[in-house]
């Protein structure tokens, strides 16, 4: 039976413009074999009918609070869900996807009675995690920069402890990789292993492509947005990370480049300093990092495109 005033799990929706999937989301979540949560709704000022949706589900169930707020971005409903919020553990929902029936009783059983804070889940049968344990220092490396663990909130559960004032003190205009800041600063927080869960707990639609087509990738945002990473990490643990750092930037690079080769082509402070760092690390240079780093023409980086292309045709072509 639910307990409404000491609720095990919160779960937390941040809404906006999402009227078209948002029962489909809130039913999936309602409809748990895990009986003790809580479902956090945070309207951010949507301008659709999905405020409304939200108060006729509260209406019929005591589970649901509802926090109709104006528009502040995700970081800012997701801040306002969690002080809203009274679960043991969060967990992140986002208002286009939905929940597998048994997530939370796999989230909360991970947890084992409390010997993990932080679990982290599949979102795609396809993938597999090697082992179910990650090191207190193996999890912060991965949330910088791994393959391991997603970078998005969702598919994991954290101890409500590991959340403080610094975060969701990401500013409005980074609205690029604000769920990595916010990875990041909880996995700084958490002094104990992390465990993994080889096993679905979130069902993720895939955003159209054009939901980031007005985001213009620059140099510029990218500077910024290391100086945000950068103190997402206890300046005293920063030299441990600087391998994760590099690799994070050179990505940044690299995206600018399959959208604006004029702009990754510009000599920038940032970039010198990422030079710098990479040649006091002594890191190898594969051809693309070359090309971010020393590239003086777009055409070379049209032409290596178009070769890769070719030749990843090629390899599935021939099973190579």
């Amino acid at each position: 039976m639910c307990n409404v005033s000491n609720p095990q799990i919160s779960v937390i929706i941040p809404i906006y413009k999402a009227e078209e999937h948002l029962s489909r989301c809130i039913d999936s979540i309602l409809n748990q074999n895990f009986v003790n949560f809580e479902l956090v709704l945070v309207d951010d000022g949507s301008p659709d009918g999905s405020g409304a949706i939200c108060d006729e589900y509260a209406l019929h169930d005591e589970r649901i609070k509802v926090v109709h707020q104006k528009n502040g971005g995700v970081t800012s409903a997701r801040s306002v869900g969690v002080n809203t919020s009274t679960g043991e553990y969060i967990t992140f929902v986002d208002a286009d996807d939905s929940l597998p029936h048994n997530a939370l009783t796999l989230f909360y059983a991970a947890t084992e009675n409390g010997l993990y804070d932080i679990v982290v889940g599949k979102y795609d049968v396809n993938t597999h995690f090697q082992g179910n344990i990650l090191t207190v220092r193996e999890y912060q490396k991965n949330c910088i920069f791994g393959d391991v663990v997603p970078p998005a909130p969702w598919a994991k559960l954290f101890e409500r402890s590991l959340f403080t004032a610094e975060t969701f003190n990401i500013p409005r205009e980074i609205t690029k990789g604000e769920d990595m800041l916010m990875n990041i600063r909880l996995a700084f927080q958490n002094q104990k292993s992390v465990r993994l869960l080889d096993e679905v707990v979130y069902n993720y639609v895939p955003l159209p492509s054009g939901c980031m087509s007005n985001f213009l990738e620059s140099q510029g945002y990218e500077a910024n947005y290391h100086f945000f990473l950068l103190a997402s990490i206890p300046t005293e643990k920063q030299k441990d990370f600087v391998q994760e750092m590099i690799e994070t930037r050179l990505n940044g690079l690299k995206l600018i480049s399959l959208q604006r080769p004029e702009e990754v082509i510009r000599r920038t402070a940032y970039k010198q300093q990422l030079l710098d760092d990479i040649k006091n690390l002594k890191r190898p240079l594969q051809h693309l990092d070359k090309l971010v780093l020393y590239g003086q023409s777009c055409f070379s980086f049209k032409l290596y495109f178009f070769i890769t292309r070719v030749k990843n045709k090629l390899c599935r072509l021939f099973q190579l």
